[in-house]
C-alpha cells in the first residue's frame, strides 16, 4: 500500500498540506490487493469500486503542530485478519476487512506525536468493502464462509 496525505478530505485526492486545517492520511492497496479485495466483496454478494478502496491512517480535525513529512513511494505491508460487519457511528452498516499491520499502527502513532488528534481513540486499520448493508443471519453465514 502507498500512503497518501491530504487536508481533512474524505476523497483520495492529494491536496497540498497548509498546516492550517486538520489532517487526513490514507494508504491505498496495490493492484493485486485491489483485485483480491474486490473478489472477497463479490463472494460476500456485494460489488466494490476498487479505485475507492483505502485504509485511513489518520483523520484529525486538528492540524499537526509540526510538518508531517511523507514518503509517498513507501510501501506499507498489511494482512487481512478478518472480514466483519460494523454498524458504524451512523448505523449505516459496513462490511470491512480488518488489517493486521504494525507499520500502519506505527504511522498512526507517529502522526499523533506530531499533534494530530484522531476522531476515534482505538485505531483499527481496515478497508471498507461496502457501505449501507444491515447485518442478517444470512450475511453472517456468508461472512463466516468467506
Amino acid at each position: 500500500m502507498k500512503i497518501l496525505i491530504s487536508l481533512s478530505s474524505p476523497e483520495l485526492d492529494v491536496i497540498k498540506f497548509t498546516g492550517t486545517h486538520g489532517c487526513y492520511s490514507a494508504v491505498t492497496p496495490d493492484a493485486d490487493s485491489k483485485a483480491l479485495l474486490s473478489a472477497v466483496a463479490h463472494m460476500l454478494g456485494v460489488e466494490t469500486d476498487p479505485d475507492k478502496l483505502h485504509c485511513t491512517v489518520m483523520y484529525s480535525k486538528v492540524a499537526p503542530k509540526k510538518g508531517i513529512g511523507c514518503n509517498r513511494q513507501r510501501v506499507r505491508k498489511a494482512t487481512v485478519s478478518q472480514i466483519t460487519h460494523w454498524d458504524g457511528h451512523d448505523n449505516k452498516g459496513y462490511l470491512v476487512a480488518l488489517l493486521d499491520s504494525p507499520e500502519l499502527q506505527e504511522e498512526h502513532a507517529r502522526l499523533k506525536t506530531l499533534g494530530c488528534q484522531p476522531t476515534f481513540d482505538d485505531y483499527k486499520p481496515h478497508i471498507t468493502l461496502y457501505a449501507g448493508i444491515k447485518m442478517t443471519p444470512e450475511l453472517q453465514a456468508t461472512i463466516d464462509s468467506v
